[in-house]
């Protein structure tokens, strides 16, 4: 609801509206709800969102909500969110940082055929010199 007229926030002809399904395991708790929209018309205003509580009777064939309870009090400053303006002068995206290993490939590939080579030296010489014994 936006506070200072008191009417329902319309954007793009479709109140502005957000739900979640969660099941309670305590009697008190939070549940965390987003609102996804485009607040640019808004910008200056503040809007207060209204809570209803439903609860799913009946099985899954013939599932009926009741709503259990509401909290909708225009002077909530809990529940009132206000909206700034975007601002003008905001700051340059900065350069992604570079991550990751930019060694090429050949470089690994020639120290594993050398270590291999050395390695098949090493074991001809150790071979001969068992041989000569």
């Amino acid at each position: 609801m936006d506070k200072e007229t008191g009417k329902e926030v319309i954007i793009e002809g479709k109140p502005v509206t957000a739900e979640t399904t969660f099941k309670a395991d305590k009697s008190e708790g939070t549940v965390e709800v987003t609102f996804t929209f485009d607040a640019t018309a808004l910008s200056g205003h503040d809007v207060v969102v209204f809570e209803k509580l439903y609860v799913s009777t009946g099985d899954k064939d013939n599932k009926k909500e009741v709503e259990l309870t509401n909290h909708e009090d225009l002077n909530d400053d809990g529940q009132t969110v206000k909206i700034t303006d975007v601002p003008k002068d905001t700051p340059d995206i900065s350069t992604p940082v570079k991550t990751g290993d930019d060694t090429p490939i050949l470089l690994y590939a020639g120290i594993a055929a050398g270590a291999l080579l050395l390695a098949g030296i090493a074991a001809v010489i150790y071979f001969r010199k068992k041989k000569q014994k």
